[in-house]
């Protein structure tokens, strides 16, 4: 592999390498799997660990971890197992690990609430700030860059103070990545202020408060996805801005717009997503349970370069 550090990442090929040298640079970082009775889960962490980017902890059913692992022949050695067999009890022993000992942490074969909730209630140390909000890296053959969008995953309906967090945490992820700057577009199906569509009204107000200073990125909207993404379709309808077209985060209205593009972009765009949790101190990636080997192992690669920032 290339022995150069790359960042930001074009591809997940370039996220993989990257992870690839920092770990050959660092030492290897301890990943913690809520639930990880779960062959592409399972798969994922070998390669990774064979690679020399993580020392597995494997948190579930301690008899369902050593089958799978003997049935699939992998070559974890260098692993601790947390016997646990509930999956409130699972996620809690998670949590702990990550606060006491591990580095990063991937959601494994539970559910998003259940890990969410006791990161809420036990581990209030790892939150940076009140709202956390769910990310999806993707990379889609159609576009040259890695493209951020958020939040499709947990915040249902986010008011004006939910929208502004969302957008810093955002930020700083795409900033942990390598974005010195990064573009962010607040969509809609518009281009314009309308009344008759409140989301455009509000991304008036975040983007007339928003203080680029502060923050470090460019901010613009309401912008439809096609301006967003796609000089030529800016050129053609005369907008200027140093967002539209090469925005490297979307910011979605709801979570049904912010869900719906992100599974689009692997079902309609053939792209490949990784999971990751917006406003934590520690990388948590929080993959869907039925992500398949390849988005696993770009979910680790994501957690392992936000882990080498944070310990910098």
């Amino acid at each position: 592999m290339n022995s150069e550090i790359k960042l930001p990442p074009t591809d997940f090929e370039e996220l993989y390498e990257t992870a690839f040298v920092i770990s050959r640079k660092m030492a290897a970082q301890k990943l913690i799997i809520a639930g990880s009775e779960d062959k592409n889960t399972l798969e994922a962490v070998d390669k990774a660990y064979q690679d020399g980017l993580v020392i597995p902890y494997l948190v579930g059913n301690q008899e369902e971890i050593l089958k799978i692992i003997e049935e699939h022949e992998l070559n974890i050695s260098d692993y601790k197992i947390i016997d646990a067999t509930n999956d409130k009890d699972k996620a809690l022993k998670s949590i702990e690990c990550l606060i006491n000992e591990a580095d990063i942490l991937m959601k494994g074969l539970i559910s998003t609430s259940t890990i969410l909730g006791a990161l809420l209630k036990n581990g209030k140390s790892l939150l940076k700030r009140e709202v956390l909000s769910h990310l999806i890296l993707a990379d889609i053959p159609i576009l040259d860059r890695l493209i951020f969008i958020s939040d499709g995953g947990m915040n249902i309906s986010p008011d004006f103070k939910t929208k502004k967090a969302i957008i810093s945490n955002a930020i700083e992820v795409a900033k942990e990545f390598g974005w010195e700057k990064p573009k962010v577009a607040l969509l809609a199906a518009v281009e314009k202020v309308n009344q008759d569509m409140p989301e455009t009204v509000e991304i008036e107000r975040i983007v007339t408060e928003y203080d680029e200073c502060m923050l470090g990125a460019y901010l613009d909207g309401p912008l439809a996805l096609d301006l967003a993404i796609s000089k030529e379709a800016a050129e053609i309808k005369g907008i200027e801005s140093q967002v539209a077209g090469e925005a490297d985060i979307l910011i979605t209205p709801e979570i049904v717009s912010g869900n719906l593009l992100g599974k689009s972009s692997i079902y309609f765009g053939g792209g490949k997503i990784a999971a990751l949790l917006g406003g934590v101190v520690k990388p948590v990636s929080i993959p869907s349970r039925a992500a398949d080997k390849e988005t696993r192992l770009a979910s680790i690669a994501a957690a392992v370069i936000q882990g080498s920032r944070y310990n910098e």
